[in-house]
């Protein structure tokens, strides 16, 4: 019989919720897990940590498979494609688009700097193209010009995509109960997603 883990991620990626993913990854590798369940609704983030763990998760020695059960967006979409095979429920939604560039109030800027945001945003939307055209099998300049307008997918226009391969109501089978993965700011709001 095959073994499953479930992890539930929601909120932002970062730095506490990168290792508690990874300490959940190396725990079910560990007990030699067949199939991890990564169900998930995630819209921020670093970018990137979440394609690090993207290649950290894609090159595990398990079958992953990712469920949207919300919104999944910018640093969330990495991870989400992660999945060898990916499911979303009805009214989850998906954001393909430009990550943002976090600046500090009353922060002040030379023209260098800004420059250097710049570049740090175009590297972020090259590095979500490339991710999403590889999960997809979408062509990459169709993706990028994706990413830099912002598109919102329903289930019916990810399924055409190819970002979903299924869409299901239920997540997990009943007496489940996935290990929970939320940075402790975002576990107060984890069930506004």
């Amino acid at each position: 019989m095959e073994k499953e883990n479930y992890v539930r991620f929601v909120g932002k990626v970062t730095t506490r919720t990168r290792s508690a993913l990874l300490r959940a990854m190396d725990s079910a590798v560990r007990e030699r897990v067949d199939r991890l369940h990564l169900v998930m609704s995630s819209q921020a983030g670093s970018m990137g940590l979440a394609v690090s763990l993207y290649s950290y998760l894609r090159g595990a020695p398990l079958e992953i498979n990712t469920y949207n059960f919300g919104l999944v967006g910018a640093a969330g979409l990495p991870l989400f494609c992660a999945g060898s095979k990916r499911y979303c429920t009805p009214h989850a939604r998906f954001v393909v688009g430009c990550p943002d560039v976090m600046l500090q109030p009353n922060a002040r800027f030379d023209e260098a700097g800004l420059e250097s945001a710049l570049r740090d945003l175009r590297l972020d939307q090259e590095r979500m193209a490339e991710v999403l055209a590889e999960a997809t099998g979408t062509d990459i300049g169709k993706v990028t010009s994706d990413v830099r307008k912002e598109i919102v997918l329903d289930p019916q226009k990810a399924l055409k995509y190819g970002l979903v391969h299924e869409v299901r109501p239920v997540l997990f089978p009943k007496g489940t109960v996935p290990f929970a993965v939320a940075d402790s700011a975002d576990s107060a709001s984890a069930g506004a997603d």
